[in-house]
């Protein structure tokens, strides 16, 4: 009897500081520091200069969730190869796990779905959201929020990853009127119907905002509600799935976010469109040439 009560001390001491010494994973650019729980769950997003955290805490933070049978399942393990740079998400309950290969570079964070395993099984891979205390500006469209120390963002590196929720099958960008329900005495006439507000790879929230993206599978024929049909065929096409979805995600001084973005865009590889050699965003000559 001692030894079997001595037996099961020992494996529940062993349990308690597994899961007392679980730490974060921990990741670095110039200016973000981004830690990662053993579940795979966002833990902070902090600002390197002044150690201010602006992820919302009582909120969800999923790394990456994925849609099986039409249900959203968060991760519940994670594991990360330092020699491979890879992550490994699991999410039992849907027997479902994920690799994703993640580079640390100066300005951004990169996020690359290598695998979906068993394959076919998930049609949809959701990044986030990702929910943080900023609110003050959101850049709906972009993905990029900020108030007056620090900005957010994410930015989609591939046309198959794209910036926002999968809230309809057809993925046409959501749009808003801003002003519904308001005063618009202030607002002319003409502008009064007019949906001001485009996209969703930012949102605002009640605690600030969530940034978020996804990629769908689309190796299959699907038939869709879109442009007022109940019954729309959506062809399929040869993409590789969810594999090789790729996202960014930074974090800067408010005034930087901009250039920051740039930055991304040249070491990404992305559209960079220059004017006399200067980027077209910020270029003096843009008003002068704006086709």
């Amino acid at each position: 009897m001692k030894l079997r009560r001595l037996a099961l001390t020992s494996v529940l001491v062993a349990w308690t500081l597994g899961h007392v010494r679980a730490e974060p994973i921990v990741f670095d650019t110039d200016h973000l520091r981004l830690e990662l729980s053993p579940t795979g769950h966002l833990t902070r997003l902090t600002d390197r200069g002044s150690g201010v955290h602006y992820l919302a805490s009582s909120q969800p933070a999923p790394l990456l969730q994925l849609r099986k049978a039409g249900q959203f399942h968060v991760p519940d393990e994670l594991t990360w190869d330092a020699g491979r740079r890879t992550l490994t998400l699991r999410y039992s309950p849907a027997g479902l796990t994920a690799r994703v290969g993640l580079q640390v570079k100066p300005t951004h964070l990169v996020f690359d779905l290598k695998s979906v395993e068993p394959a076919g099984q998930a049609d949809v891979a959701l990044w986030g959201p990702y929910p943080t205390t900023i609110g003050a500006i959101v850049g709906e469209t972009i993905g990029v929020v900020r108030n007056r120390d620090f900005a957010l963002g994410i930015q989609a590196l591939n046309p198959k990853t794209l910036g926002g929720y999968p809230t309809t099958e057809d993925d046409i960008m959501p749009s808003y009127d801003f002003f519904a329900g308001s005063d618009l005495k202030d607002i002319a006439p003409e502008h009064r119907e007019k949906e001001l507000f485009r996209g969703d790879a930012a949102r605002p929230t009640a605690f600030g905002s969530v940034l978020q993206a996804y990629c769908r599978d689309r190796s299959r024929d699907r038939v869709i509600a879109n442009w007022g049909h109940k019954h729309f065929l959506a062809p399929a096409f040869a993409d590789n799935g969810l594999v090789g979805s790729r996202l960014a995600l930074f974090g800067c001084p408010a005034h930087r976010a901009l250039e920051t973005l740039g930055a991304i865009e040249v070491a990404e590889g992305l559209p960079h469109p220059l004017i006399d050699g200067v980027w077209g965003k910020i270029s003096p000559d843009w008003f002068l040439h704006p086709d």
